[in-house]
């Protein structure tokens, strides 16, 4: 037996002998390394004589060959092991919901989705949209409002402003929208009807306030515009966007460098726990200030106040987003925190729309405080069977993929899963005599109802059980009913 013979036979016993990837590795290093065994037969080769080099190269290249092969054959067989292990010891929960499109997990932050709400019922009522920069001049932000040079918002603990230029004026970030109002004043005739969602910074930050915010005002430039139609104005947008019937309005005195007269308003509201319904009650709450044009900002403008004269109003988004949808804390909202967009977030297909519902495609207000009691507030509560709602949504949900199938109704109830998890049971009712429904349908059903559940603040797992109408069970074998799977 030669030299390579026994050398062969060592290396390819390591090889047998590994039992994972690393001890392969240490063999394969072992032979065929810098330093290796093999490596070093290869490099005496040229160290022979010619004769002896034609007999020991093909010998010695035949071996390194064959200890390759040996080396990746190995290396299959142990990922081979690997995967039949997982494949003994993972399962898979068949019950688990359909995991959702990439595009279906997304969520619309809910300052878009108010600036959406607000804008679809100002432009029911004839306004366009004006937008303007984050930099501003002095001479917009202030001069031409009717500020003071020595007015207090012109110092810099109120406002952002840059390094001065070679010539001594300074930019800033605006504090309000209203520049915007300037520049359409400059670059349109009257009648003007417009509303100016946008960012704005000022030096303030605590739970309410941030330094930088969004405001939405509105200006009204004409012949005859009065007080009066300001007020019918806030009033219908108030009920349109809160969703309520009517509200009470309070307008109190108050003094702003671009209007005279100046009003705050207040709306008339009462807390129930720890929500804010607007419509009822006997307290008040400042909303936003609002007042006539001035008619030294009609004159800045180039606007003539013996013959026009306007209204102007601002509030801010990320309030109005506070009190509809109840969330404590303004902070959160710059925050970046997927969970929070993902509870307190919208669906993109769900677009505002007078007709379809502001607060979504379904009309439901989305976590509201100010409306009616939606299925998000019942969702939260502990469910009896004598309140219908969160049933009247399963079923909404199930229809499409079950009634095809000879679905009769739906039933939920509250209770504790196999990990004493807080669960809801559903369990859907067949007609005597209907199809037996197919397990892709079903997974589709139960994922769909997940989803359902979860849009509207439900984090509880729905089970789906299935039964025909009048009877305890499916027949024996057709249907294994708290899986949602077909039996084997």
């Amino acid at each position: 037996m030669t030299d390579t013979t026994q050398l062969e036979q060592q290396i390819l016993a390591d090889v047998a002998a590994a039992g994972d990837d690393a001890a392969l590795e240490t063999v394969r290093v072992a032979a065929l390394g810098k330093s290796g065994s093999l490596t070093a037969l290869l490099k005496m080769l040229g160290t022979l004589p010619p004769e002896e080099r034609k007999t020991q190269g093909p010998l010695i290249n035949g071996l390194k060959d064959r200890v390759s092969a040996a080396l990746a054959s190995r290396r299959d067989a142990l990922k081979d092991a690997a995967l039949e292990a997982r494949l003994n010891t993972e399962s898979v929960d068949v019950t688990l919901p359909v995991r959702e499109a990439p595009a279906e997990i997304g969520r619309v932050h809910p300052i878009t989705q108010v600036t959406d709400e607000l804008t679809a019922i100002f432009a029911d009522m004839g306004f366009a949209v004006a937008e303007g920069p984050d930099v501003e001049t002095n001479d917009y932000n202030f001069t031409k409002l009717n500020f003071p040079e020595d007015h207090p918002a012109r110092d810099m603990h109120d406002t952002f402003f840059f390094n001065p230029k070679p010539d001594g004026t300074r930019l800033l970030l605006r504090t309000h929208t209203s520049p915007v109002q300037v520049r359409t004043m400059l670059s349109q005739k009257p009648p003007i009807r417009v509303i100016i969602p946008g960012r704005t910074y000022r030096r303030d930050s605590d739970q309410t306030h941030t330094p930088m915010f969004h405001q939405v005002e509105g200006l009204v430039i004409d012949k005859g515009s009065h007080l009066g139609h300001l007020k019918w104005i806030l009033e219908e947008f108030f009920k349109a966007f809160f969703e309520v019937d009517r509200v009470g309005m309070r307008f109190r005195p108050s003094f702003f460098p671009f209007t005279e007269p100046s009003l705050e308003v207040d709306l008339q509201y009462r807390r129930d726990k720890d929500e804010v319904r607007f419509g009822e009650g006997d307290q008040w709450m400042e909303i936003l200030g609002c007042g006539m044009v001035h008619p030294n900002v009609l004159k800045n403008c180039g606007l003539d106040p013996d013959e026009y004269q306007g209204f102007a109003w601002g509030m801010g988004i990320d309030r109005l987003a506070m009190l509809k949808y109840g969330m404590p804390d303004l902070r959160a909202f710059f925050e970046a925190d997927v969970r929070w967009l993902s509870h307190y977030g919208f669906r993109p297909l769900d677009v505002p729309t007078l007709a379809g519902g502001l607060s979504g495609g379904d009309g439901l207000a989305r976590g509201g405080k100010n409306s009616s009691p939606n299925l998000a507030t019942l969702a939260s509560e502990e469910m009896t069977m004598d309140n219908k709602q969160i049933a009247e949504l399963a079923d909404k949900t199930l229809k499409p993929f079950l009634s095809p199938l000879g679905l009769d109704r739906v039933e939920v109830e509250p209770g504790r899963d196999h990990d004493d998890a807080p669960s809801l049971f559903v369990t859907a009712y067949y007609r005597p005599g209907s199809k037996v429904p197919e397990g892709d349908v079903l997974l589709k059903a139960l994922g769909a109802l997940h989803k359902a559940f979860l849009d509207v603040g439900e984090e509880r797992f729905p089970y789906l059980d299935h039964r025909f109408a009048g009877e305890e069970e499916f027949e024996e074998g057709a249907f294994d009913g708290d899986t949602g799977a077909p039996s084997r």
